[in-house]
């Protein structure tokens, strides 16, 4: 099931989180949105598997947390 899988990846994620410094949360979120945690999941472009994260969308990733953990100044004025 989707939650076992989850379970069983849960510290493979919290290990990535500590390489990456991704929120392992934010991580599992996107997995969830990608494939529901079903491991046999294939993507439109034939992708297999849980989950396929590309090293721009770490970038993405590490610039939405850099805004929530240091806001520009705009962004506190707002």
């Amino acid at each position: 099931s989707g939650l076992k899988t989850y379970k069983d990846s849960k510290e493979l994620l919290k290990d990535a989180e500590k390489e990456f410094g991704v929120p392992f949360a934010l991580m599992a979120c996107k997995i969830w949105q990608e494939t529901h945690w079903n491991n046999g999941r294939v993507s439109f472009d034939n992708a297999r598997g849980v989950v396929q994260v590309l090293p721009q969308q770490i970038a993405t990733l590490r610039n939405i947390m850099a805004l929530v953990t240091n806001p520009p100044q705009e962004v506190k004025e707002y």
